[in-house]
C-alpha cells in the first residue's frame, strides 16, 4: 500500500513537474542596435566619431594610403529583465565582395591566405573613454593594445575555398563567458570589440614599388548609408515566474495530492 501511495504521489509531482516545466519555459527576445560603433588603429590613431560609423577589422586602402591594422568597438545599452540568459547573438553585415578581402601569401597556392578570422571580445573601457574625440596618442594606443585580450565568442573563420553570396550576415554566439557579462549589464553599457587574429602586416613592393597587399580586412564598406544596419544584438532569456503563478502552481499540486490520497 505504501508503495502505492508513493507512486501515487510520484505520478502526481510528474504533472506538477510539467506544469513547472511550462512555466519556467517561457521564453523571450530582447533586441538591442549599437549606439555607435567604430575603431581604432595601431600607432594611437582613432576612428571613434559618430560621423564615421565602421566596424571593419584588418586594414585597407583609401587613394593609395593603407591603414594600420585597425580594431573595432560596439556599445550597447543592455535593458532591464529578468531571467536567465540562454543565448546571446550579434549580426554583423557582409555587404559586397569587397567586405572580405584575404591576405596575400605568395607561399599559398591560390596566392592568398587560405582562411581569416574575425574574433569578437570585451573590453574593461567604459562606451563614454571609448568615444572620447581628445583621447591622446597614448591613451588611444593603449585602447587599441587592449581591444583583444577577452574573446567572449568563438571565432569566425572564413575559407578562400569557399564561394560566399553577398551579401549575408555573419551571426556571431557569444559563449558562457560573454553571455555572463552581458547578463552583469543588465540595465547599463556595455562595450564590445572585435578584431582580425589572422591579420599580418604585409610591406612587400612589386617590381614598381607598389605594395603587393592593399587591403586585408573583414566588413568593409560597412559605413556606407543604409547599406549595412549597426550590428543588431539578440538576447535570448528564459522567464523567470511571477510569484501569483508560483503561488498557484503550489495550490494546484496540493490539491492534485489530496485528492489522488483520497482515491
Amino acid at each position: 500500500m505504501s508503495f502505492m501511495f508513493g507512486n501515487r504521489v510520484l505520478r502526481v509531482f510528474g504533472v506538477g513537474g510539467m506544469i513547472a516545466a511550462s512555466v519556467l519555459s517561457q521564453a523571450d527576445i530582447i533586441k538591442a542596435d549599437a549606439l555607435q560603433v567604430g575603431g581604432f588603429l595601431e600607432g594611437g590613431l582613432t576612428d571613434n566619431s559618430l560621423g564615421h560609423q565602421n566596424y571593419f577589422v584588418g586594414y585597407g586602402s583609401v587613394g593609395g594610403f593603407r591603414s594600420p591594422e585597425r580594431r573595432s568597438f560596439l556599445w550597447y545599452h543592455i535593458p532591464s529583465f529578468e531571467g536567465t540568459i540562454v543565448d546571446v547573438s550579434i549580426k554583423f553585415k557582409m555587404v559586397a565582395a569587397t567586405s572580405l578581402i584575404f591576405g596575400y601569401d605568395p607561399g599559398s597556392p591560390t596566392g592568398h591566405d587560405a582562411v581569416e578570422k574575425f574574433q569578437l571580445g570585451a573590453t574593461t573601457v567604459d562606451h563614454g573613454t571609448m568615444t572620447r574625440l581628445d583621447l591622446s596618442t597614448s591613451e588611444a594606443e593603449t585602447i587599441f593594445e587592449g581591444m583583444d585580450d577577452h574573446p567572449i565568442a568563438p571565432a569566425n573563420e572564413f575559407s578562400m575555398s569557399t564561394t560566399y553570396d553577398f551579401p549575408f550576415t555573419v551571426d556571431v554566439h557569444l559563449d558562457s563567458l560573454g553571455k555572463s557579462i552581458v547578463s552583469s549589464k543588465r540595465g547599463l553599457d556595455l562595450v564590445l570589440t572585435g578584431w582580425m587574429p589572422t591579420w599580418t602586416e604585409n610591406d612587400e613592393l612589386d617590381a614598381s614599388r607598389h605594395l603587393i597587399e592593399g587591403d586585408e580586412l573583414l566588413f568593409g564598406l560597412s559605413d556606407v548609408p543604409h547599406l549595412a544596419p549597426e550590428p543588431e544584438m539578440t538576447i535570448a532569456f528564459t522567464s523567470v515566474p511571477e510569484p501569483g503563478s508560483v503561488a498557484a502552481l503550489a495550490i494546484g499540486m496540493s490539491f492534485l495530492i489530496r485528492r489522488r490520497s483520497r482515491r
